[in-house]
């Protein structure tokens, strides 16, 4: 009889986890509009609760930090490369995931590569549907 071994996954969350996105877009959002948001003043998921902004302005605003900002988004804490490879080294297989519309695919693995954060697999869920609303068809991409 042979022994199976267990493989431990460990998934983590991209944005606001890994990347403090909302830095980025807080700083194009008062470029655009004039004013001095912090990311401290979005206090909900839904950002158009917040500012006045629709759900396609506001996932404009995302893919445009994620296309031409992603070298100042900076990770949500200093150092996380070597917590995720010490991580790894304990056996666990690290998956980051993010849901995000296609386009920006490129730009997030760039970033993980930019911070030295590396996993076994990233998984890219497609949505063009509003955060707000509930999504019908998702596509799911392990790159």
């Amino acid at each position: 009889m042979s022994a199976v071994r267990a493989s431990k996954t460990l998934s983590i969350d991209f944005d606001s986890v890994l990347a403090d996105t909302m830095i980025a877009w807080t700083k194009e959002y008062n470029k655009l509009k004039h004013t001095n948001i912090t990311k401290d003043e979005i206090t909900y998921w839904n950002i158009g609760m917040i500012l006045p902004l629709s759900a396609d302005e506001i996932s404009t605003m995302f893919n445009y930090v994620w296309q031409y900002c992603w070298r100042d988004i900076p990770p949500s804490e200093p150092g996380q490369g070597e917590i995720i490879r010490r991580i790894r080294r304990r056996g666990y297989r690290i998956s980051i995931l993010t849901k995000r519309e296609r386009l920006t695919v490129a730009y997030v693995a760039k970033w993980l590569d930019y911070h030295d954060i590396y996993s076994d697999d990233l998984i890219f869920i497609y949505d063009n549907t509003p955060k707000t609303e509930y999504a019908s068809d998702i596509l799911i991409l392990i790159y």
